[in-house]
């Protein structure tokens, strides 16, 4: 007897967790210039990207630190607002390494 089981889809993405103080070219990452950039990109390509999915049978878990400015907190819940799927998941920095 085969037991059919049902399949969970996540989409991981770790947004501005402190795992390095610079980028691949050296930059600091943990600057207001850096998660400016970030969010533009975000909203620029990945948001866009993931809503035009055509399965939509999946829970998108997106990784904040949990000392995100106020200001981009805002920000994360017009995201979350656009995107049924969207879990904003705020993490400690101590928590943040794995």
């Amino acid at each position: 007897m085969c037991v059919s089981i049902p399949v969970r889809h996540y989409l991981l993405t770790r947004f501005n967790l402190p795992l390095w103080n610079k980028d691949k070219r050296g930059l600091v990452t943990r600057d207001e210039v850096w998660l400016e950039d970030r969010c533009r990109l975000f909203e620029q390509y990945t948001l866009p990207s993931v809503l035009q999915q055509s399965c939509k049978d999946f829970t998108w878990v997106v990784l904040f630190d949990g000392d995100t400015p106020p200001v981009y907190r805002e920000r994360v819940k017009g995201w979350a607002e656009r995107c049924e799927n969207f879990k904003y998941v705020p993490v400690k920095a101590e928590y943040a390494r794995f």
